[in-house]
């Protein structure tokens, strides 16, 4: 069985990666639960200069820039900036059912698995500082910013990742930019991070 089952963008092959950590990350915490990207009813909001992805069966919701385009369906929602050759920034919202594992375990595992090089194509990877308790208070939820060296791009991927507990599911975003273009698109990426909400 081989890992990409089609031909794929060099961006759609690294989010494919970074969800497929997330995954074995959850398989490494040890913990029964499904593992997938369950499909969800969710609206997109209009708004001046910007869009509101809204998830009504998850509850919970993100502002992106109006103009960003839907990508592949591998999450619940993959956003990424129109025009940009190469990797556009991006965002996107993945959620897996794990009961009983806190924000910081699970992102935790998560960069554990990738600073293992369990993840084909990425390795080197770097954290920025040490996580942090989210900012959505009374919520368990965890920040982190890191970033890793992609075979496939032959450049370093910044990665600015949010990890929500709710319940018995985990949602994840993971804001992505080329680190090169981390100067002109990193405000961007911790604006749609920061403007998440649970509903």
């Amino acid at each position: 069985m081989r890992f990409y089952p089609r031909r794929r963008s060099r961006p759609a092959m690294v989010a494919a990666a970074f969800a497929a950590a997330l995954i074995v990350a959850g398989w490494a915490l040890g913990f029964a639960g499904s593992v997938g990207f369950p499909r969800a009813q969710c609206t997109v909001a209009a708004a001046a200069a910007e869009r509101e992805y809204i998830n009504r069966e998850y509850g919970f919701a993100f502002r992106y820039p109006a103009d960003w385009q839907r990508q592949s369906d591998s999450a619940l929602i993959s956003l990424r900036e129109p025009g940009s050759t190469g990797f556009p920034a991006s965002v996107n919202a993945a959620l897996e059912r794990r009961a009983g594992v806190s924000a910081r375990q699970y992102a935790e595992a998560s960069a554990q698995t990738v600073s293992s090089g369990l993840v084909r194509g990425l390795g080197d990877f770097r954290p920025e500082g040490a996580g942090a308790p989210g900012a959505l208070p009374g919520t368990d939820s965890w920040v982190i910013r890191f970033s890793c060296y992609s075979s496939e791009l032959r450049e370093r991927v910044y990665f600015h990742q949010l990890t929500v507990v709710r319940g018995e599911h985990v949602i994840v975003m993971t804001a992505a930019c080329l680190n090169s273009r981390r100067a002109q698109s990193a405000s961007v990426l911790d604006k749609v991070i920061s403007s998440f909400r649970l509903m």
